[in-house]
């Protein structure tokens, strides 16, 4: 009783260790490659209702992180305009050609996607209350999404991945709610959040046929019990008959009526839901327009796929223009905390909740694992907070020991998030042994997305660096950022680095052993006689040429 007494103060504790984590490591991330479009592409379908541009994003995560900016009157300049549908070119010109302070921009961008992050832990805590009615178990699930870093790497950018994240967890844990104590209220909230989630981005539509999965073992469940009620002698059934066949069916069939119409309500709901938003965002009052823009939004993505992808895929070594079907797998092992792995091993499926929150990370998983697009772990994001509730409500009820382990486990997981600090997108657990062999398992936007630039120049200035050359693989801008300090060296050249100091992004490092490439970074800095310094941020390395 008295921990239940204690649990909104608690929660708000812990809330406000994840807020400093999140805010304190945002301070101080550049632009990462994809938040400038993201950001431009909000303002724009924000304040014109262009829904076409930036077609494969669905609207409603990048208008929520561009809302404070379009309230402060910001706006991306008419000069993207000549440039077409290039959302990068028109983040861009928002960042660094409007007359804007482009770190101002990215704070007020990213703040509505830290709300949403805080949300998303606290969504956590009540499934994992409601559903095991611990209230310490429910604090431990918070802590094992609020201190994740992959969560908090992608928490506090700017981009769609936490919007999807949030609003699939909410409707999947509103959903099993429903289906145990059937409520209007609840029902009213699904249909927001399931709309809420498809407007945020295509792959929120998985949410269809994990309900059509879940509903019918539920159904099958439900049936198979009521048939081992009836046949048993003891039940009440037999004790108090009625017209049609005891109290106890009568409820159960009550119950199994307004489960239905709830569900109704839900799936009413969402659909008047999605509606609003396209035709609010796009300012069409035309029922069919929200139902033509997701059509082109998945033919948009289905032709992206489609196509060659510029930037090659890499994993373990090899580079594929096509992806692995193991990628994901690769990318859980080693960017997950070990605590955290050890924790899944614990999970076991000793209730529908369970199950149900297992199948979606399978099925998300599973359809990942088809994609030929592997970028980044960002991509199956939504399947942790999944996983970290199946975790709390398998420890809640298991042996002393066991839950003892847990809460072990738990503590070092908080640990590893906070030591992670404030590095979380180039955050690799020891399983590739020196932080060094990163690049050798991963790139992109597992280890360098371009967030490290203004980290850079704060160590030139630290070390009062005059001069120095950057290879910068984000969007940030070596210019702005650095100033006369800073030069931008845009690839490998024939001729040797000069002396001085020179910085690569270790994503373009590991980019030049592609098999296409005409020199590699290890020969070119061998020629230019650069030794290596060390590492800002996890990733960006610093070479000296004597």
């Amino acid at each position: 009783m008295r921990l239940r007494s204690l649990a909104l103060p608690m929660l708000a504790a812990l809330g406000a260790v994840v807020l400093a984590l999140a805010a304190g490591s945002m301070r101080h991330d550049s632009a990462t490659a994809d938040e400038a479009a993201h950001i431009a592409s909000g303002l724009i379908k924000l304040r014109e209702g262009r829904l076409d541009f930036y077609r494969t994003q669905a609207p409603l995560t990048e208008a929520i992180a561009a809302f404070p900016l379009a309230v402060g009157g910001y706006r991306v300049s008419d000069e993207w305009r000549q440039f077409g549908n290039r959302p990068w070119v028109a983040g861009h010109i928002l960042l660094y050609r409007s007359g804007y302070d482009a770190q101002r921009v990215l704070t007020l961008a990213r703040l509505p996607v830290i709300v949403l992050f805080l949300c998303l832990g606290v969504a956590v805590f009540w499934f994992v209350r409601d559903v095991t009615g611990s209230v310490f178990w429910g604090l431990g699930a918070f802590i094992l999404a609020g201190f994740c870093p992959t969560l908090l790497a992608h928490g506090r950018l700017a981009t769609v991945d936490m919007g999807l994240t949030f609003f699939v967890f909410v409707a999947c844990a509103l959903f099993l709610r429903l289906l145990r104590k059937p409520s209007r209220g609840v029902a009213l909230a699904l249909g927001v959040a399931v709309a809420c989630a498809i407007a945020s981005k295509v792959s929120g539509v998985i949410l269809v046929p994990w309900f059509g999965v879940v509903l019918g073992a539920w159904v099958y469940r439900t049936n198979r019990t009521n048939r081992t009620e009836r046949t048993d002698r003891t039940a009440v059934i037999d004790v108090v008959p009625s017209g049609e066949g005891g109290m106890w069916v009568v409820g159960e069939t009550q119950r199994g009526r307004d489960r239905w119409i709830s569900l109704l309500i839900a799936a009413a709901t969402s659909l008047l839901v999605f509606c609003a938003i396209y035709m609010a965002l796009g300012r069409a009052f035309d029922p069919t327009f929200p139902f033509r823009e997701l059509l082109n939004e998945v033919q948009a993505v289905r032709a992206f796929y489609a196509e060659r992808h510029v930037l090659p895929q890499f994993l373990l070594g090899e580079f594929s223009a096509d992806g692995w079907p193991h990628y994901y797998l690769v990318a859980i092992a080693v960017k997950t905390p070990l605590a955290a792995l050890l924790l899944f091993c614990l999970i076991r499926t000793r209730s529908f909740e369970i199950f149900a929150l297992l199948l979606f990370a399978a099925l998300f998983l599973l359809v990942s694992a088809f994609s030929s697009l592997n970028l980044g772990i960002r991509h199956i994001l939504p399947i942790y907070p999944f996983l970290y509730a199946a975790v709390a409500i398998s420890l809640a009820d298991a042996r002393l020991r066991l839950r003892f382990l847990g809460a072990l486990l738990v503590f070092a997981h908080a640990l590893t998030g906070l030591f992670a600090y404030p590095s979380y997108i180039s955050y690799f657990n020891p399983l590739i042994g020196s932080h060094r062999n990163a690049d050798r398992v991963l790139i992109d936007s597992n280890l360098d997305w371009g967030q490290d630039l203004v980290r850079l120049r704060r160590w030139a200035e630290q070390n009062n660096v005059q001069r120095l050359r950057v290879h910068y693989f984000g969007a940030g801008n070596v210019e702005r950022e650095l100033g006369p300090r800073g030069e931008r060296w845009s690839a490998l050249r024939p001729q040797p680095l000069p002396q001085g100091w020179f910085a690569v992004s270790r994503h373009f490092y590991r980019l030049s052993f592609h098999p296409r490439a005409r020199m590699n970074y290890d020969t070119y800095l061998a020629l230019s006689k650069a030794h290596y310094v060390r590492t800002v941020g996890g990733s960006i390395d610093i070479y000296r040429v004597d």
